[in-house]
């Protein structure tokens, strides 16, 4: 098997996080090219896939489940569902961040009512032990492992009524300047980097401010996470993310991943104070009071939600939440 890397792996620092992230890519035995993203303090490496959003009640309905299972799960310890809606290019996302203040964004959502100008994205992060010792300093090896089985993991997804792809280094470093600047980084370090500044309830970053909450798995019931994903201008910009981690199974059972917690964010220029409340409209009374925002941890709660491999409370300094 030929394998496809860059000359070096690109390391970045993840801001609020204890996490330093290396990203290289590879081939898959399908002739998929696909970026692997290293953590070594933990022996992590993700898989990104970028997934069909179209039936956004099918994709609710399967991270709705208090647990899923994984063919050949044994050595994945994490899987990450994320939804992300930005304004499209164009008029609706030059209007958006033209926003220089709370009264003029109200004006401009009861202009942009059409929801069809806000774009919805989807993807899944897969989470794997890095098991082979040899691969704990040479990841080429871990890269032909997972490439391996990246064709059985995709027909998996897709059995479940997901269609996704993996996704190279160039496009996981976009999704990651796009959430910290709304522009495009050179690099995956550089996508990371910027002015940022992070408060107790919201997390300043290149113009823009991201509020960050948690829900605890029992309440993220599939019509919670629907409504949570479906797009909206009163925040029309943000994320879910929906993450499963390994549990230790009984005797006799398969190995399963269980929900452990969502977290939800909302960006707005930084003018604008962003507000969760608009998350919380059309939730059922247990969802709302569930939703609260994870203070003191906003910059490390944005990094768990972007589903490129950032784990908690591995990776930050956060005793209660498990994402």
């Amino acid at each position: 098997m030929r394998m496809l890397r860059r000359r070096s792996a690109e390391s970045a620092k993840v801001p609020g996080t204890t996490a330093r992230l290396a990203i290289s890519d590879h081939t898959s035995a399908g002739g998929h090219r696909f970026a692997m993203i290293h953590s070594r303090a933990t022996q992590h490496v993700t898989v990104v896939f970028q997934a069909g959003a179209r039936d956004l009640a099918r994709w609710t309905e399967l991270f709705g489940l208090d647990g899923i299972q994984v063919r050949d799960s044994v050595d994945i310890t994490a899987i990450t569902a994320v939804t992300e809606t930005q304004p499209l290019a164009g008029e609706a996302q030059r209007r958006w961040l033209a926003a220089d203040a709370a009264d003029e964004l109200v004006a401009l959502r009861m202009d942009l009512l059409d929801v069809t100008e806000i774009a919805l994205t989807a993807r899944l992060a897969v989470t794997f032990d890095v098991l082979v010792r040899r691969a704990q300093k040479d990841l080429s090896e871990q890269g032909v492992e997972i490439g391996r089985r990246l064709p059985r993991l995709i027909e998996s997804f897709a059995e479940a009524g997901i269609a996704v792809r993996p996704m190279s280094s160039v496009e996981v470093v976009a999704v990651v300047s796009a959430a910290y600047s709304e522009t495009s980084a050179d690099t995956f370090a550089d996508a990371f980097t910027g002015d940022l500044r992070e408060r107790r309830d919201v997390f300043a970053h290149n113009g823009f401010r991201t509020a960050a909450a948690v829900m605890a798995p029992a309440r993220a019931r599939s019509d919670v996470i629907e409504a949570l994903c479906t797009p909206s201008w009163t925040a029309a910009r943000g994320r879910v993310a929906v993450t499963y981690r390994r549990e230790v199974p009984a005797a006799g059972r398969a190995a399963r991943l269980a929900r452990m917690g969502v977290v939800v964010t909302v960006t707005e220029p930084s003018a604008v104070h962003p507000s969760l409340e608009a998350k919380r409209t059309g939730l059922p009374l247990a969802g709302r009071l569930a939703l609260r925002r994870g203070y003191d941890a906003q910059a490390a709660l944005m990094a768990a939600s972007l589903g490129v491999g950032v784990l908690l409370p591995e990776h930050a300094d956060i005793t209660d939440v498990a994402i």
